[in-house]
């Protein structure tokens, strides 16, 4: 039977956000296998490294990758699958090989036809390798100090400017997912400061441009209640854009789940 779809697609999105470093973990992997001895915490090192390897090798192509998130909406044939590519039928089947090989994808051939789905249990196997070196890459969101309080502060204070200066101060220092999900509270802020001086185009535009950013996001993320914050917005932008306009909803509140 097929994957949860919803688990695959999920951990298949953060390998998409990984890939400009999935050389650079490849070589790693490399090293490890090849020189055990370098790697200091042995419990880091995987029991099934020739799968991982054979995972990051097939993640590492675009295409594959591109055939990996269509598998997450729903399983397909192999003519299905190869219909929005470019290239020939051939190189999608030898894409999709790649992937049976890394234990990606399974396929069922019913008669003239073969079924393929994602599995995404390999996905969560190498996720629980990248988790060791999470911290190389990861900035976590610390909200009880530091700019990203001082923005929180002065956002519920409804000192919208400043309170933009302070998040774009951590966000440029950002990596993703984190920095795009910055971006889109650095502009909910924006847009409120455009408010506050009587640019109602302003606000909705940013408004928009915030919503389009934090509903990549699922409900809680990196310690704010995304949900509830995204239902504001839409309050908002249904108040502002309606003619004749309606009286505003209350300012939106950036809530804390930890």
């Amino acid at each position: 039977m097929p994957a949860s779809s919803a688990t695959s697609h999920l951990l298949l999105q953060r390998f998409h956000n990984l890939c400009p470093r999935i050389a650079t973990i490849r070589q790693l992997l490399i090293l490890t296998i090849a020189h055990p001895q370098l790697i200091l915490n042995h419990m880091v090192e995987h029991p099934q490294s020739a799968e991982l390897d054979r995972v990051f090798s097939a993640l590492a192509d675009p295409t594959r990758r591109a055939i990996l998130q269509a598998l997450t909406e729903r399983s397909s044939t192999i003519t299905e699958i190869a219909r929005p590519f470019p290239v020939s039928f051939n190189a999608i089947s030898k894409h999709v090989m790649v992937l049976e090989r890394a234990g990606l994808v399974h396929r069922e051939i019913k008669g003239r036809e073969h079924y393929c789905w994602i599995d995404p249990e390999p996905l969560a196997d190498a996720n629980l390798w990248l988790e060791h070196y999470r911290r190389f890459w990861r900035m976590p969101l610390d909200w009880t100090h530091g700019d990203l309080f001082e923005g929180l502060r002065c956002f519920h204070s409804g000192a919208f400017f400043e309170a933009h200066e302070h998040w774009e101060s951590v966000w440029l220092a950002a990596q993703e997912p984190e920095k795009t999900f910055l971006q889109g509270l650095i502009q909910v802020a924006a847009s409120f400061h455009h408010f506050q001086r009587g640019n109602c185009a302003g606000t909705i535009s940013l408004l928009r441009s915030a919503l389009r950013r934090l509903d990549r996001y699922p409900e809680v993320f990196a310690g704010i209640g995304v949900a509830p914050l995204r239902r504001a917005i839409r309050s908002w932008l249904q108040a502002l854009e309606t003619i004749p306009q309606s009286a505003p909803p209350p300012l939106p509140a950036i809530t804390l789940t930890v």
